[in-house]
């Protein structure tokens, strides 16, 4: 009865170490197997987060226009400075700095009473004349009809004629003397040549003017711009590029205007700048001494162009963009020329670049060269530029 207990014990016992055994040989079986797959696993991992996912956009070769701004003050087309061609003192100056004006109103006057009197006396003088060659006339007949008889000798013929030629020439002098006097009454009146704005006055009431004074300065409703382009952009502009104006004043961009006067060659002064001249067109506000900005468009030759988006270091030396082949992105130096628009002209370094290659234009700034991508959208360069825009 005593060996019973021994028995059970030593048969538990075995059975125990016997799981032991099983259950260590199943878990040696389990690591042999699973160690290449997992290995497997976390390298396709490490691989997968190696290559970056990228936006690229084709590169083009055209003209990339090039957008300029220059300085300048609105003026009317049509300006004068209006003075008296004859002296005298101001009477009367009806209009103000801003007033409109119409064509022919006035806008100045003298006293003319000095002009009066001349044109009352040229009147009177001519008169007179004309009552004694009247008188001449007669005489020259009677003494003709004489001297026809036998009773009024040549003598007496000639002195009559030479006087009424005498009285003639006269009368043809009063009579510019009477015109010059009511010119003079006439130029005691000054007029607005066209219609437009007072831009600026001289003379007050009461002063005394000498002729040839400016009086009133006077621009036209019409308004334009001057500036002057270096030969660098004056040697690609045209008479029909597109030009804007600013007038930051007003708060008023992006004004339509033209181009009415191109000088096609420079100044003799140092720096040989070229004259352009735009005109804008009417809109309320715009007046004549506004400052403006006038933008000019300037097309150019065809040139590699991508997104600005693009270029890594863009202002630098190292500038250049990433090119997607095979699935690899390979760096290439480039020159930045022109920018515009949200797209920029290039000029390749080293490497080749072509129309057609595929650039990065998002997830590039932490590439390097060789580093494998993957392409997950393509952008289209219109609708880049209608985004930049926006």
């Amino acid at each position: 009865m005593r060996r019973r207990p021994t028995l059970w014990v030593a048969l538990a016992l075995g059975a125990v170490a016997a799981v032991g055994l099983f259950v260590r040989a199943g878990a040696r079986a389990g690591d042999g197997s699973g160690a290449p797959k997992e290995s497997a696993q976390a390298k396709t991992r490490a691989d997968a987060a190696d290559i970056k996912h990228v936006v690229t956009a084709v590169v083009t070769r055209r003209a990339l226009p090039e957008r300029l701004a220059y300085a300048g003050i609105t003026r009317g087309t049509k300006r004068a400075l209006l003075s008296f061609t004859v002296g005298g003192r101001l009477v009367s100056r009806p209009v103000r700095v801003g007033d409109r004006v119409r064509r022919g109103q006035l806008l100045a006057r003298l006293d003319a009473a000095a002009y009066v009197n001349q044109s009352s006396s040229a009147r009177a003088l001519l008169g007179e004349l004309d009552v004694r060659i009247g008188q001449l006339e007669r005489d020259q007949r009677r003494v003709r009809a004489l001297s026809a008889q036998g009773a009024a000798t040549q003598e007496e013929r000639e002195k009559v004629e030479a006087g009424l030629r005498a009285l003639r020439a006269k009368r043809d002098a009063a009579r510019v003397r009477q015109r010059e006097a009511g010119r003079a009454l006439r130029e005691a009146h000054l007029s607005a040549p066209f219609a437009g704005v007072v831009t600026r006055v001289f003379v007050e009431r009461g002063e005394t003017v000498g002729g040839g004074r400016p009086v009133i300065a006077l621009s036209g409703a019409a308004i334009e711009v001057e500036i002057e382009l270096p030969g660098s952009a004056a040697a690609r502009f045209r008479a029909d590029a597109k030009v804007s104006v600013d007038l930051p004043l007003l708060g008023r961009r992006g004004l339509e205007a033209r181009v009415t006067s191109f000088g096609a060659s420079g100044s003799p002064l140092p720096g040989r700048l070229f004259p352009v001249i735009v005109t804008l067109a009417p809109a309320p506000g715009v007046v004549a001494g506004l400052a403006a900005e006038v933008h000019v468009t300037l097309g150019g030759e065809p040139q590699l162009v991508a997104p600005i988006e693009a270029v890594v270091d863009p202002s630098g030396r190292d500038a250049s963009v990433f090119r997607v082949r095979g699935g690899v992105a390979e760096r290439v130096p480039v020159d930045v020329l022109r920018l515009g628009d949200g797209e920029v002209s290039l000029r390749v370094r080293g490497r080749s670049l072509g129309v057609g290659d595929e650039v990065i234009v998002e997830g590039q700034l932490s590439l390097l060269d060789g580093d494998r991508v993957v392409v997950r959208a393509r952008q289209r360069m219109a609708s880049h530029r209608s985004r930049a825009a926006r």
